[in-house]
Formats: structure tokens, sequence, C-alpha cells
């Protein structure tokens, strides 16, 4: 996962310079169509992930589960709390990182790549949530790690295609997630049990 987050922080630097205003540009005229199929997908999954009630409410839920858990099925527990925690700590670091870059949505400006005040789309809240998913479930629930990487990956292709966020933001999120999954694992996880992610 280290060398995930390294090659993903590579990326959004190269995207931030060189991809995030053409693809923003080229995708403009094709936003109100791309809605229509965007914008139907992430609302039932924010409804299905409990984003109405919190953003934080998958990982809130699984920590309760692992803490509920951990009398009984001590290595299920710290799975559960690993991948809870994780998704927590990704979110909540994309939230504040947001409050740092103040980067412009797409739709707000295409002056360049760089950041604005006020802005939030750098990075992708939404992406953080579920590449943290797809990482920690990687390494707890490794059967679980297709499913999770299709849904990030579409997950962060809906949010650019709508402009609602450059890909250098969602390529960020998943660098942001790695990193978090890589050094929550250690402490987590017990080292016996971790699987090859």
């Amino acid at each position: 996962m280290w060398i995930s987050g390294a090659l993903f922080a590579l990326l959004t630097l190269l995207s931030i310079f060189l991809v995030d205003t053409p693809v923003a540009t080229a995708l403009a005229p094709s936003v109100d169509a791309n809605r229509t199929l965007a914008d139907p997908f992430i609302t039932f999954l924010e409804y299905a992930f409990g984003f109405p009630v919190s953003k934080f409410l998958t990982g809130f839920v699984l920590i309760l589960a692992g803490a509920a858990l951990f009398a009984f099925r001590r290595t299920l527990a710290r799975l559960l709390l690993y991948v809870g925690i994780a998704e927590i700590s990704s979110r909540l670091i994309a939230g504040v990182l947001k409050n740092v870059f103040l980067r412009a949505r797409p739709y707000e400006s295409f002056e360049g790549p760089f950041f604005v005040e006020n802005g939030s789309a750098f990075p992708s809240g939404h992406a953080a949530h579920f590449w943290a998913l797809f990482f920690a479930l990687a390494v707890a629930f490794p059967r679980l790690r297709i499913p999770a990487l299709i849904l990030a990956v579409l997950v962060s292709a809906a949010r650019v295609m709508v402009n609602d966020h450059f890909v250098g933001d969602v390529l960020g999120s998943a660098a942001i997630s790695a990193f978090v999954c890589a050094a929550l694992a250690r402490f987590i996880v017990p080292s016996a049990k971790l699987p090859q992610a």
C-alpha cells in the first residue's frame, strides 16, 4: 500500500499540472448528460452508506461492530475496527485538507490547476471514503477487494465526469487513503493475520 500511495501521490501532482484543466474543459459540454448517469448512482451510494445521517456513519458502525465482537471474536473484531478507523481517518483527513488547499471545483473555475480562496475540491471526500474502504478491505477481507476497487473507481469517475472534481482531486484522495490504511494496518491488524493486499 505504501507503493500505491506513492504512485497515487505522483499521479496527483502530474494530474494537477498536466491533466486536470484539459479534462475538465473537455467534459464541460457533456456535464448535464453525464449528471443523468452519475447523480442517481452517487445519491444511491450516499444513502446506502448513510451519508444523510453522517459522512462517518459507515466507519462508526464498523467500529461499534468491532467493539461488540472484541470479547468473542478478537481477530474479526480487529479487522472491523481497522476498516472503520481507516475509513473515518481518511475521510477526516480529506475534509481537513480541503480547508488547507481551498481548490476551486472545475465547475467554479477553469483558471488553471491552482488553488483559490474558499474552494473545496481537493481532495475529494467521496473518493476518500471509497478508496479507504478499498484499501482497508483489501487487507482485512481480501475477497471484497475487487468489488471495493470497482466501487472506488466508479465513484471517482462519477465525481470527475460531472465536473465536481478534477482528476487530481480523486487521485489525491486515493493517495491519502492508501497511506492511512498502510499506517493503520501496522498498529491494528495482527501481523500474523495480515493477508497479502
